[in-house]
């Protein structure tokens, strides 16, 4: 119910920028009160001081499989023009579900990052995820960690990378992804020439598919940051995880 209000409350409220509503175990009603807000910022008008940037709802209590919360909130996203920063982690996300936040964010020219980290996420999403990139160009950051995207899934979002040059941060450590997957990634990120961040850490990361990453990243002079390091042992290239604080264990995040 708090949530519910809270959420009702933003019809009226045109100044909030940031909605930090993670992890506060947000129902039915309230994603669907939230997909009206959405809807809310664009029929506000242009005049208006309509200005939610973004929008955190990480972990929601969603006990039904057909997704129906999402749906209203995909309507939402696709009317929405204000939006920035949409977080949905830990979400309990299906492939359903993606498909359907995909298929409205298509029409959405404004969100820049988009964090489906930590859901259910299967091979078949790359499809809906793939067809996003390519029609979206206002995407600069995705993070899909924690799901289970497998060869397929990563193959789909590698050959969207390619007709994508805004992407500059892409996260798909802790995927199933194996060889074929993540051969057909190095080969994107030397084509497409602008990516900043990498995170593939936590797949099946073989000799050769290491050893295509570590070549295609070195050789991507606007790259700063991967989480894979390539060590040489008995001519066998060998991936390491490249540490760095923020991936220091610290309780309760995951």
């Amino acid at each position: 119910n708090g949530g519910l209000a809270l959420a009702e409350m933003m019809l009226k409220n045109y100044s909030l920028r940031t909605a930090e509503f993670g992890d506060m175990d947000l129902g039915h009603k309230t994603l669907t009160m939230l997909g009206t807000v959405l809807k809310n910022e664009e029929t506000a008008g242009a005049g208006s001081d309509s200005n939610l940037e973004v929008l955190n709802i990480d972990r929601p209590l969603l006990f039904s499989c057909k997704e129906e919360a999402i749906e209203h909130l995909a309507m939402g996203l696709r009317l929405n023009v204000t939006l920035r920063k949409l977080s949905m982690k830990k979400a309990d996300l299906r492939d359903r579900g993606c498909y359907m936040l995909c298929d409205n964010l298509v029409l959405n020219g404004c969100l820049q990052e988009l964090d489906l980290s930590s859901n259910k996420l299967t091979e078949d999403a790359g499809g809906p995820l793939a067809t996003l990139l390519q029609n979206n160009q206002g995407i600069e950051t995705l993070y899909l960690a924690n799901n289970q995207l497998c060869d397929r899934g990563c193959t789909n979002l590698a050959a969207a990378l390619c007709s994508n040059p805004q992407i500059t941060d892409l996260d798909v450590a802790h995927n199933r992804i194996e060889s074929d997957g993540l051969l057909q990634l190095a080969s994107a990120i030397q084509k497409h020439g602008e990516l900043c961040r990498l995170r593939a850490w936590g797949n099946e990361l073989e000799p050769q598919s290491t050893a295509a990453l570590a070549y295609a990243c070195q050789h991507l002079k606007t790259l700063r940051d991967c989480d894979i390091l390539c060590q040489i042992v008995d001519d066998v290239p060998n991936a390491v995880r490249k540490i760095t604080p923020e991936s220091y264990f610290v309780p309760g995040k995951v």
